[in-house]
C-alpha cells in the first residue's frame, strides 16, 4: 500500500473522530476540535490525492469520509448503554384541510412551477448565446438545476405564496414567447 494512501486513511479518521467529539460535546474546546477536524479532512484529501491521483483520490476521500463516520456511530452505540423510553399511546395524525392545501399549493409552486419556468428560461438563455451547441447546451444543464434549486428555496421560505406564485407565473408567461413566435 501506498505511503500517502496509508497516511491519507489514518489523517481522515483522525479527523472524523474530532468532528465526532465536537458534534457530541464529548470535550470542551468543540470549536478547536471542529476545525482540526476540517482541516484534518483536507490534509487527509490531498494525502489521498497525491497517492492514487485526483480522480480516484477525491471519490475515495469523500466515501471513506461518510464510512468511518457511520462506523464510529455504529461503535458508540454498540457500546452504548440500553435506554428504555416509555411508550405512549398511539394517536393518529389528522392534518385539518387547510394545512393539506397550503402544503400542496406550496409544493406545486414551489417544486413545479420552478422548474417549469428553470427550464423555460434555460431554454431561452441558450438559445441566444452566440457559442457553439454543445458549450450552449452543457451551460443548461450545469446551471438549470442550480436556478431550479434557487427558486426552489425562495419559494419555500416565503411566508406567504402570492409573491412567488405571481412571479413565477409570470415568469411562464415571458419565457414562453420564445417558444410561440
Amino acid at each position: 500500500m501506498n505511503g500517502s494512501i496509508l497516511a491519507g486513511i489514518i489523517i481522515q479518521f483522525a479527523g472524523v473522530v474530532c468532528l465526532y467529539l465536537s458534534w457530541r460535546k464529548i470535550i470542551r474546546l468543540t470549536a478547536i476540535y471542529t476545525v482540526l477536524g476540517w482541516v484534518l479532512q483536507a490534509l487527509a484529501l490531498i494525502a489521498w490525492t497525491h497517492g492514487i491521483g485526483v480522480e480516484y483520490g477525491l471519490t475515495l476521500g469523500f466515501l471513506c469520509f461518510g464510512f468511518y463516520a457511520w462506523l464510529i456511530i455504529f461503535v458508540q452505540n454498540l457500546s452504548s448503554k440500553n435506554i428504555k423510553i416509555q411508550a405512549r399511546p398511539w394517536q393518529p395524525a389528522t392534518p385539518s384541510a387547510k394545512k393539506v392545501w397550503q402544503h400542496t399549493a406550496r409544493f406545486l409552486v414551489g417544486v413545479l412551477l420552478s422548474g417549469v419556468v428553470s427550464i423555460l428560461f434555460m431554454a431561452t438563455v441558450i438559445e441566444f448565446l452566440p457559442w457553439q451547441s454543445a458549450n450552449r447546451l452543457a451551460l443548461g444543464f450545469i446551471l438549470l438545476p442550480i436556478m431550479w434549486a434557487c427558486l426552489c428555496v425562495w419559494c419555500y421560505t416565503k411566508p406567504s405564496l402570492i409573491k412567488p406564485a405571481l412571479t413565477l407565473c409570470a415568469g411562464v408567461g415571458l419565457f414562453s414567447i420564445n417558444f410561440i413566435m
